[in-house]
């Protein structure tokens, strides 16, 4: 038996439950002051927000009901909750794993940094990012 050191259906579950991508989307509205992050349900069932990762005036991201894929239509990219994570805060995929993890159980004390930064993640207390302790308080 392989051993991860994440659970592969917990990566599932997180992935099928746009809940995660609301929560993201929203505290990164309220943190760049621009509420065209936030998702906006469309006729069909989607989303559609502006994309993180290139600069623009209009919203050109969709998240599909179905799939829980954000797609861009400015950039072109194709992403779940983890690879968002991933590139917009610098992360390794288990660091993006334990955010995404916490990020559910404390949605307002996570900072998201615009990708320009270098910043390393810090809770909004500015006690420094921990990765195992958030790991930790996610078993929990």
């Amino acid at each position: 038996m392989k051993h991860h050191l994440y659970d592969p259906k917990m990566i599932v579950g997180i992935s099928s439950d746009a809940t995660y991508t609301h929560i993201f989307f929203t505290r990164l509205a309220q943190i760049r002051n621009d509420p065209h992050y936030i998702p906006k349900p469309r006729g069909s069932g989607d989303f559609t927000m502006k994309c993180p990762l290139h600069p623009e005036t209009k919203p050109s991201m969709r998240l599909d009901h179905r799939s829980k894929i954000l797609k861009c239509f400015g950039c072109g990219k194709a992403l779940n909750i983890f690879s968002l994570v991933m590139q917009v805060n610098h992360l390794s995929f288990l660091e993006a794993v334990a955010y995404v993890q916490t990020m559910r159980r404390y949605p307002d004390k996570f900072k998201i940094f615009d990708p320009t930064t270098q910043l390393k993640i810090e809770l909004a207390t500015n006690e420094p990012w921990n990765f195992f302790q958030a790991c930790e308080e996610a078993k929990e």
